[in-house]
């Protein structure tokens, strides 16, 4: 039997971000992600060679737009316009990496949930049982843990959601054999269940 035959489950993994791209500067550039709707871009430039400018292309209040950054050091940016997507990113005369992060007016990171990986054969299991002392009596806790590939792409913060049930991603570690990775294994926590 493989360490795969035991991995009797599926997982979707979804990852919370303000990133929609983050990558070498190129004349054309694709997002990684779509904006939460209302959402103004702050660009951040590193390794620049040259000056030149770097154009968001999308919607703004559901009419196709552009908004134009111009750089010539490194530093970043923040537009003035809000955004519900992100058509492409286009570049002109820079070479260097670029990060487009979605931003509130004040600047502040504007979170959403992407899914990031469907279908990731897994095993979750309860790894151990605790015994938690509040007064007035005690509760018992389950260290939860998901075994999967090496190649899932899962990092701590991660949402897993597996039979309807959503779990929060503590920690992964790659469990070697010898000097391989052989699986992943994610601590997990229930995910509170919002009203």
């Amino acid at each position: 039997m493989s360490f795969e035959d035991l991995l009797n489950t599926t997982a979707d993994i979804y990852r919370r971000t303000n990133r929609m791209f983050s990558g070498a500067i190129a004349a054309t550039m694709s997002p990684d992600y779509q904006p939460p709707s209302g959402s103004y871009f702050l660009l951040t430039v590193a390794s620049l060679v040259g000056s030149g400018t770097i154009t968001v292309s999308g919607l703004v209040s559901g009419v196709a737009d552009t908004e134009a950054f111009a750089f010539s050091a490194n530093g970043f940016l923040q537009g003035s316009k809000k955004f519900t997507s992100i058509t492409g990113i286009t570049s002109s005369g820079l070479t260097g990496t670029l990060t487009v992060d979605a931003v509130t007016s004040t600047g502040g990171p504007k979170d959403a949930e992407y899914l990031v990986s469907s279908g990731v054969k897994a095993r979750i299991v309860e790894r151990r049982s605790s015994v938690a002392i509040s007064i007035p009596g005690g509760t018992i806790s389950a260290e939860l843990v998901m075994l999967c590939l090496p190649g899932a792409d899962v990092l701590e913060k991660d949402i897993v959601l597996s039979s309807s049930v959503r779990y929060r991603v503590t920690s992964v570690i790659d469990q070697l054999e010898y000097d391989t990775v052989h699986h992943k294994t994610a601590k997990l926590q229930l995910e509170p269940l919002s009203a």
